[in-house]
């Protein structure tokens, strides 16, 4: 993978403020539009299953293509 997927909090007020961020080799950050969780281990494990999905096939540019921007 050229890019980062990471976990991060993203608001202070939201019910759930965890997501899972991309980061590309750009510098451009994504985030995944609808996919939040309440906790940091929920967003952790999100990122696993995302991480296995990629060494499994799962294109990088779909990514880049579908997650919104920052």
């Amino acid at each position: 993978m050229q890019g980062q997927l990471i976990v991060r909090k993203w608001s202070d007020t939201n019910e759930k403020p965890w997501d899972v961020q991309y980061i590309g080799p750009d510098g451009v950050s994504r985030y995944q539009p609808g996919v939040t969780h309440s906790t940091e281990q929920y967003a952790a494990a999100h990122r696993e299953r995302l991480l296995e999905s990629m060494k499994q096939g799962f294109c990088e540019k779909f990514i880049q293509d579908h997650w919104l921007k920052d």
